[in-house]
């Protein structure tokens, strides 16, 4: 008897692990390109995240990336270039309530890969074997590791109808499930068409 009983059990975990493998389907609202605002990283050099979700069935695909500007409106006319972490996906596990609002939790995983340079200006960003240069106006060289570790978090999206995308506070407490508890609700991404400027390049590999 004790025998079928853990065996009952045992089916009953897969049963329940298939379930939240399988998850939610991949939701078209949450495709297009974001961006952030622009953010000061070191002196004299800004940057805005910039990423695109594109289609999928379970999983969406999602690029990650930083676009790198002189001081100034962060637009065309002071972009130096262009950095791009290797795709990743986003999995829709799951909906909560969660600030007044029902959101996605996600599971989010990017792949160790290597950092690519697209759209770069002219003498502004320089390669070593193993790092990205970046130069500023006053002449300070700003470096960037080419290889990215792999990562994965589980976090929140909420997409607002006039379309800023919220995701988790990263700092924030987290559930016992590991999720994170609290919505960045001051620092949304906004959907936008892409900029001419930012449209895909073959990128310049390490």
């Amino acid at each position: 008897m004790k025998h079928i009983q853990r065996l009952s059990a045992l089916l009953l975990l897969c049963a329940s692990a298939l379930s939240q493998a399988q998850g939610l389907p991949a939701n078209p609202n949450y495709e297009g390109h974001y961006e952030s605002g622009c953010t000061e990283v070191a002196a004299e050099l800004y940057t805005r995240d910039v990423m695109v979700v594109g289609p999928g069935q379970q999983n969406h695909r999602v690029r990650y990336a930083k676009a790198l500007y002189d001081p100034g409106p962060c637009d065309a006319s002071g972009f130096i270039g262009l950095l791009e972490l290797p795709e990743g996906t986003w999995k829709l596990e799951k909906k909560r309530t969660q600030n007044q609002r029902l959101v996605d939790l996600v599971a989010v995983v990017l792949p160790r890969g290597m950092i690519r340079i697209t759209h770069a200006r002219e003498g502004r960003i320089e390669e070593t074997p193993d790092s990205w240069l970046i130069r500023t106006q006053n002449g300070e060289k700003v470096t960037v590791e080419k290889e990215a570790a792999m990562s994965s978090d589980l976090d929140l999206r909420w997409l607002s109808a006039d379309g800023l995308l919220h995701v988790g506070q990263a700092q924030g407490p987290r559930g016992a499930d590991g999720y994170l508890q609290d919505l960045d609700l001051e620092n949304p991404l906004k959907r936008l068409d892409m900029p001419s400027y930012l449209a895909p390049k073959t990128p310049r590999q390490p």
